[in-house]
């Protein structure tokens, strides 16, 4: 049913109302201004990482609010690092640059927005600065340099006497030259050789100096000698005594010829002067003329003899010092000797093993003697009639470690000990500490520990896996090789693999993608032949291919496993899918070889080249040693860079910031891109690039 319009109401009417409607609601094309969103009530940060690394990438920071408003940030005053920006939702954190934080750092960054705030912490650690440093076993002291610096930077050839001045400046014979000893273990070279005879201290020209005495005025007594052929077959030495004066003046006193190098000089306070060989004891006089004082035949047995001149006997010299009074102590194999000037001779007490003789600021007499152990020796003190011990240093089972050889005491009342290698000084608690240079660790011994307590012999053919660990052949370069491997872990932890179970020697080793230790070998008598092991975590041995040796003549046959045969292999590298490569030698007496690939799964065939790329570290160059002093960055393009050492540098280990100095280096293998393991002497090294 239709409804019918009101009455009044048109269609007209209809229309202006529904405009009106409309208005009312906003339509029709007309503006309003919107509501205003509220205020952020709340705060949120968050980062991508909690921690950073010196040098190393940066932390993105992200701030919300839950409204609206603006973000500012804010790094925590004498913070390190900085930020990318002061405002904005994120910004990124950027720690500081390698090298400039000593230790580990905190840092706060702070987000605010209003009355709103919120801070989050970051650990910074200092990271890894370029350089070289010992990972595990000894600085090697074997180098034949002289090296000044400080402390443990500094370098001796081989100290053989010493001598102090009034002020505490040590002074030591270092085989042929001169060198000082500040309190803080600064050493510097006081002389070195010249070639001339006497003249100013700058052209001084000494041969072997054996024995120093230095006088309250500054002047230095000295003896040393060089070799003179006497025929083709023979020869003997000529001792020069000599005086160097404070202003540098160097005065030989007289030169004489000798059958033995043992002619020594010794000088009291009063300007007299002696010397001695091993059987008797003269007096010098200003025209270089040499007196009998005590002795001049030798003791037959290990005892010596008292009297007066000639009477006396000693059982071998070792070393005389003169008293403020001009008595002299000496001692030999007899003991500690008393020798007055009149010539009278005394044996006042038995030392055995003593290898030192010094006097106290009292004038009494100290000796050194090693106690049994080269790691263990012994200062005495001489007073009241009896010899008593003040010091025990070392510990008996440190069996690699040399015994000292010199001794002097110190005006503060310290003792200064020398084993030809480093000095070290003994404090009033007789516990030493090293002065300057290196103990001298040169025994020949493997032992297994941790960092700077492990001992190698002459490490070299590295590897590394994954985890970081480090692989080493003992005793590389020498004829007595053998196949003991060790393994040294990140934090320098060493430990024996295999030591002996296969009676060859490892001539080459790699580590495979699939994480394997694999080493080529040969046999012990130098038999042609050879093999290719794989070497499990446990020490287990799992032969890939060939046979150890005892073939007359090197052999060439391609085949799979144990029907391989090999000349003399030696492992060049692996590739990315597994294959093993190797240097095999092919002919009797020649150095010709060929080139060998072996499977993962031992099928060995005989091929033109190596792979482009073998043994190429990540960053995709190759890094080689040179002279074993040097460390070369090789592109793909054959570009040469030096990274680390230097060829015509010193023949001694410097371990510091780069280019640091390497000696009697064998091995090299990367760790990653920037870190490097190096065997060199008896060490493992780390080498840190930039």
């Amino acid at each position: 049913m239709s409804r019918l319009p009101r009455p009044g109401f048109t269609p007209l009417a209809a229309a202006a109302l529904l405009a009106l409607s409309l208005t009312a609601c906003g339509g029709g094309g007309g503006s309003s201004t919107p509501a205003t969103p509220p205020a952020a009530s709340e705060l949120t940060l968050s980062a991508t990482g909690s921690s950073a690394t010196a040098g190393g990438s940066g932390v993105t920071l992200t701030a919300g609010l839950n409204g609206t408003g603006t973000i500012n940030w804010t790094l925590a005053a004498g913070n390190p690092g900085t930020l990318s920006a002061s405002s904005g939702t994120s910004v990124v954190y950027t720690p500081p640059a390698l090298g400039s934080l000593s230790a580990a750092a905190t840092v706060t960054v702070t987000a605010t927005s209003g009355s709103l705030s919120k801070a989050i912490t970051l650990q910074v650690a200092p990271g890894e600065s370029a350089g070289l440093t010992l990972l595990a076993g000894t600085i090697s002291s074997n180098g034949g340099s002289s090296v000044d610096g400080k402390g443990a930077a500094a370098r001796f050839n081989f100290i053989s006497a010493t001598a102090v001045d009034s002020n505490g400046v040590l002074y030591v014979a270092d085989n042929v030259s001169l060198r000082k000893i500040s309190a803080d273990g600064s050493v510097s070279t006081v002389t070195g050789i010249t070639g001339a005879a006497d003249g100013n201290l700058n052209a001084l020209g000494v041969n072997n100096i054996n024995q120093l005495t230095l006088l309250a005025d500054g002047t230095l007594y000295f003896s040393e000698y060089t070799n003179v052929f006497i025929t083709s077959h023979t020869y003997g030495y000529t001792t020069r005594f000599r005086k160097l004066t404070p202003d540098g003046t160097l005065t030989t006193l007289a030169s004489v010829p000798a059958q033995t190098l043992s002619l020594k000089l010794a000088a009291g306070a009063d300007g007299a002067l002696y010397t001695y060989d091993p059987c008797a004891i003269y007096t010098l006089d200003s025209a270089g003329k040499q007196t009998l004082l005590a002795g001049g035949t030798c003791a037959l047995a290990q005892a010596g003899i008292d009297g007066t001149g000639t009477a006396a006997q000693f059982a071998t010299l070792q070393g005389v010092r003169v008293a403020a009074d001009g008595t002299l102590y000496a001692y030999d194999y007899s003991g500690l000797r008393k020798i007055t000037k009149s010539g009278v001779v005394t044996t006042l007490a038995g030392a055995s093993n003593t290898t030192g003789l010094t006097l106290d600021a009292q004038g009494a007499p100290l000796l050194l003697s090693n106690s049994g152990a080269p790691s263990s020796y012994q200062i005495s003190k001489y007073s009241n009639g009896a010899l008593t011990p003040l010091y025990t240093v070392g510990t008996v089972g440190d069996v690699y470690r040399q015994g000292a050889l010199q001794l002097q005491a110190m005006p503060d009342g310290s003792v200064i000990t020398s084993d030809g290698k480093g000095v070290s000084r003994i404090g009033s608690d007789g516990k030493a500490t090293l002065l300057a240079g290196l103990r001298d660790d040169s025994q020949d011994v493997s032992v297994n520990a941790k960092g700077e307590l492990a001992r190698f012999v002459k490490p070299g053919l590295l590897a590394a896996d994954k985890s970081g660990n480090i692989y080493s052949v003992e005793n590389v370069g020498n004829y007595t090789a053998s196949e003991t491997i060790r393994k040294t872990t990140p934090d320098g932890t060493v430990s024996t693999v295999i030591d002996g179970q296969l009676g060859v020697i490892v001539t080459g080793m790699v580590v495979t993608p699939a994480n394997a230790l694999v080493v080529s070998v040969r046999n012990a008598d130098n038999s042609y032949g050879g093999a290719i092991y794989q070497i499990g975590s446990d020490g287990a041995i799992t032969l890939i291919a060939g046979v150890p040796g005892g073939y007359s003549t090197p052999q060439q046959v391609d085949g799979q496993g144990a029907n391989a045969r090999f000349g003399q292999p030696t492992l060049a590298g692996v590739d990315s899918a597994g294959n093993l490569y190797a240097y095999d030698l092919t002919t009797s007496g020649s150095q010709a070889t060929s080139i060998r690939q072996i499977t993962s799964l031992g099928a060995v065939s005989t091929i033109a080249s190596l792979p482009a790329g073998l043994g190429a570290a990540p960053d995709g160059n190759t890094y080689q040693l040179v002279d074993g002093k040097a460390v070369y960055r090789v592109t793909p393009a054959g570009v040469r860079t030096l990274v680390a050492g230097d060829e015509n540098g010193v023949n001694a280990i410097l371990p510091g910031a780069l280019p640091a100095q390497l000696y009697q280096a064998g091995s090299i293998v990367a760790l990653d891109a920037r870190h490097f393991a190096i065997a060199a002497g008896n060490g493992i090294y780390k080498l840190v690039l930039p």
